[in-house]
């Protein structure tokens, strides 16, 4: 008798948390667990993502786009942009010059700046980098700014980094609106909190 009633509230407690899960969905997506819980957290898009262009000697440039906050690039499949000689790599090449996680690019937010930097982990095939018109080595985990186009050498690798900068118009609506509410004090606040915007973007700073 006691554990049909064990069993009874089990059940009743199964079906509750199965309506609980699912009151939300369609009932064509009852099933599909994975589809609802991924409903639930939207991906995330990164703005104004820098653009990462890879080639060879003598070959066209490839190009990715850096999707995350942090980003990698080494010959280690956890990367997010792997470089090896194998046929599923993102970018092959005839030799494994790469260390598993040979560069680390990063968005870093400081006050009302957000810029990004790239981190040098290798060891055996350091990375080179563009700086005023002649390349050096960065030596183990120097870290530097990335600025509008930024060129680097990994062996006969060579990378090429474009971070473009956005500027948003003001557009006659907008000004409009303002003065339309430039007298309330929660917009007074937010205008005294805000900075000006330096940055700029021109397609022709992408041009490789």
């Amino acid at each position: 008798m006691i554990g049909k009633i064990i069993t009874a509230i089990i059940i009743v407690v199964i079906i509750s948390l199965f309506i609980f899960l699912f009151k939300d969905s369609n009932i064509k997506d009852f099933f599909n667990i994975k589809k609802i819980f991924a409903s639930k957290k939207p991906k995330v898009v990164l703005a104004d993502e820098p653009i990462i262009k890879v080639k060879t000697k003598n070959e066209p440039y490839v190009e990715y786009v850096m999707t995350k906050p942090v980003f990698t690039i080494g010959s280690g499949f956890s990367c997010d942009l792997v470089i090896n000689d194998s046929d599923e790599a993102d970018f092959k090449v005839n030799k494994n010059i790469f260390e598993k996680k040979h560069l680390i690019i990063r968005k870093i937010k400081e006050s009302n700046d957000i810029y990004f930097t790239i981190t040098n982990l290798g060891k055996v095939n350091t990375t080179e980098y563009l700086m005023e018109k002649r390349y050096v080595y960065m030596d183990f985990k120097d870290e530097i700014e990335l600025e509008g186009r930024s060129a680097f050498y990994v062996g006969d690798v060579k990378i090429v980094v474009l971070t473009p900068e956005t500027i948003h118009y003001v557009e006659k609506s907008d000004i409009d609106h303002s003065k339309n509410n430039e007298n309330k004090n929660n917009t007074t606040k937010i205008k005294k909190l805000m900075t000006d915007s330096n940055r700029v973007y021109d397609i022709d700073d992408i041009v490789v």
